[in-house]
């Protein structure tokens, strides 16, 4: 079961950090496409305690054991997310918030909003990068 727990776990963390790294190269800043991505690569919990239950168990699984490969395959791909994120943070010298800075300043200007709103969310950026 721990050779099933990393492999998928990896496969998760990996999904999960290329497509969020390629959304900051590509400019994309959306917050449900964020989610989507999460949701979509740690689906692979499901399919790994399917296959390990259908190939492993006979069919039958213990609600335990499926829970707690589904939380380690959780951790692995956390663990991979946070490092390769800590490794890309140095690697671009911490240039990731303002690039995502100024595509949600970018974004609110292209539906339109007004000066007052633009200001607000600069000053709300620039006190969340203090943070």
């Amino acid at each position: 079961m721990t050779d099933r727990v990393f492999l998928f776990g990896t496969i998760a963390g990996l999904i999960v950090i290329g497509v969020a790294i390629l959304s900051v190269l590509a400019g994309i800043a959306s917050e449900l496409f964020g989610y989507l991505t999460m949701i979509v690569a740690l689906s692979t919990i499901f399919f790994a305690v399917k296959r390990y239950r259908d190939q492993e168990l006979g069919g039958v699984i213990k609600f335990l054991p499926a829970f707690m490969m589904g939380l380690g395959i959780a951790v692995v791909a956390g663990v991979i997310y946070v490092l390769v994120w800590e490794v890309y943070l140095v690697a671009t010298n911490y240039a990731f918030f303002d690039a995502y800075t100024s595509t949600m300043i970018e974004a609110e200007r292209a539906k339109g909003a007004t000066a007052e709103a633009i200001d607000a969310l600069t000053r709300d950026m620039q006190a969340l990068k203090v943070q």
